[in-house]
């Protein structure tokens, strides 16, 4: 029987992972990667989940491969079911479905609040 802690990870776990992969994956996109780029490039990260943005697709398959490498160097790696390259925004209009099911989605569990006003 797994721990309740173990799964969700105790608070000063989550800390050193956020902390760890400020070193490992959000500086080196900055101040290496990025920069690197043909197009415009976004990392956005919440905890140990991230997606990353660029604006060319050879941009993004780049990418794939250096972070991969990347993470590998830290003895960690990606978690192959959540990672994807999707199409997005008005440069995937209109391109036609990916696969035959359609085209890929991203599922997250965030959840979007508008207020409303009164």
């Amino acid at each position: 029987m797994v721990d309740s802690l173990e799964q969700a990870g105790e608070p000063g776990q989550r800390a050193c992972q956020n902390i760890y992969l400020h070193d490992v994956l959000d500086l080196w996109f900055e101040k290496r990667f990025a920069r690197s780029c043909a197009g415009k490039a976004y990392l956005i990260r919440y905890a140990d989940d991230y997606v990353a943005c660029f604006e060319y697709e050879a941009d993004a398959n780049a990418f794939l491969a250096a972070m991969t490498e990347r993470l590998a160097a830290f003895d960690l790696e990606v978690e192959p079911s959540k990672t994807a390259l999707l199409r997005f925004g008005s440069h995937a209009l209109g391109r036609g479905a990916d696969t035959a099911a359609g085209p890929r989605t991203l599922r997250t569990r965030l959840t979007l609040h508008r207020p409303t006003m009164r």
